[in-house]
């Protein structure tokens, strides 16, 4: 069990768009009670380094609150496995869970529990490949491999892995999930991973002017839609290119959304996300004007 370590501020520097986004410290040590256990998007700031360490600034008296919504039990509705159920079935019942997923407090539920086998049951079981078609939509368009990019909803960082082979190395990660990023950081893709919940403000240190945005799996059925662009556009500097899947119902609006935010889209298309699938994620690129 890796060491939970975490870092306090005492203020936090000016905000701009056109800086490229650095780690910043100092690191203390936290209480024993437990990884992330004052942690929740809603008040927190989380931050997992590649070897395994993670970070908490409390953002005000809220975080106590939170962490009893972000801490309880598993969605009343899921059910538990089927005795003796197949890995495929098992995998495929997780699948419609986080597909039916309606608050954040569900959708850590979930993925506490799914994290150890999430690779296996989507991608190996499942055969889904909408991250492998992400990072190449961005090498597509992007040409400088030094650019600075967030990966949103990154998981156990399978974008990031695709990302290595085009020659992406400087990636940071957001994810609501503490042990999906404990999973992601085992793997050395990024720079940092932190603990961001998509549907809020982005806490005050979160770094800024970022060359690109990914995403995958996340503008999705029970998870994010259009309201997480606001914060796609904060997070981009000026010219920054946005490549993500977005659900096909999520599209009409979120297609609204980008535009309202100044962003250009340059290609929108409905795509298989598995093998032998029926078209059903638009894979989008856009730029920030």
């Amino acid at each position: 069990m890796r060491r939970i370590w975490a870092r306090t501020r005492s203020s936090s520097p000016p905000r701009s768009r056109n800086t490229t986004p650095t780690p910043r410290g100092p690191w203390s040590r936290r209480s024993s009670r437990g990884p992330f256990h004052r942690c929740a998007p809603a008040a927190v700031l989380g931050r997992v380094t590649a070897q395994g360490s993670a970070s908490c600034s409390p953002q005000g008296k809220g975080a106590d609150a939170a962490v009893e919504v972000m801490t309880d039990k598993p969605p009343e509705n899921a059910g538990p496995a089927p005795h003796g159920a197949a890995p495929e079935d098992e995998a495929a019942r997780r699948i419609a869970r986080a597909r039916a997923l309606t608050s954040t407090r569900e959708a850590v539920a979930l993925y506490r529990e799914w994290a150890a086998t999430y690779d296996r049951d989507v991608f190996e079981r499942a055969g889904i490949t909408g991250s492998r078609r992400v990072a190449d939509l961005l090498a597509e368009h992007v040409a400088e491999r030094d650019v600075s990019v967030v990966d949103l909803g990154c998981g156990t960082g399978a974008v990031a892995a695709r990302l290595r082979e085009h020659g992406f190395a400087r990636v940071d990660g957001f994810d609501v999930s503490p042990e999906m990023l404990e999973v992601a950081a085992g793997k050395g893709l990024y720079r940092s991973l932190r603990i961001v919940d998509l549907k809020r403000p982005l806490p005050p240190d979160v770094p800024l002017g970022y060359g690109a945005v990914v995403s995958a799996g996340t503008f999705t059925h029970g998870h994010v839609g259009s309201e997480a662009v606001p914060v796609v556009a904060a997070l981009l500097a000026r010219g920054g290119v946005l490549a993500c899947g977005v659900a096909g119902p999520l599209w009409p609006p979120f297609e609204a959304a980008l535009a309202a935010a100044g962003f250009a889209v340059l290609r929108s298309v409905l795509e298989p996300i598995r093998a032998g699938g029926s078209p059903e994620t638009f894979m989008v690129v856009a730029r920030l004007g």
